[in-house]
Formats: C-alpha cells, structure tokens, sequence
C-alpha cells in the first residue's frame, strides 16, 4: 500500500507486554496509522485480522 510521500506502509505484527499479539500500520514517515485494538493469544490470528483490515481498505479521492 502506498502512503503519501511514495513510500509504502507496512504492518508490523508483535508480541505487546501482556504476551499478546497484535498488528499495527505504519506509514512511510514512521508514524503510526492503524492498529489492531485488540490482542490475540495465536500470531497467526492476528496476521489473519491484518490481512482482513488490508482487503477492507478502500481509497476515495475528495477534491477540495
């Protein structure tokens, strides 16, 4: 996925404090967009809850 400046995002899949895993967006400049808001006990629950906010994205353009 593309960010702003040409880069692209990436999601970053990691095990939290609390022995949880959970998913978060980052953008081409570092920052954070989009995370998981959830822990998952299995990583690959978490990958699958990832992937299905990826497909679910969807990009409008608004002219201003």
């Amino acid at each position: 996925m593309e960010g702003e400046k040409g880069g692209f995002m990436k999601i970053l899949i990691y095990l939290d404090k609390s022995g949880e895993w959970r998913w978060r967006m980052v953008a081409a400049n570092g920052r954070k967009v989009a995370t998981s808001g959830e822990g998952y006990t299995r990583k690959r629950d978490a990958v699958k809850a990832a992937k299905k906010f990826i497909k679910g994205v969807r990009i409008f353009y608004m002219e201003t």
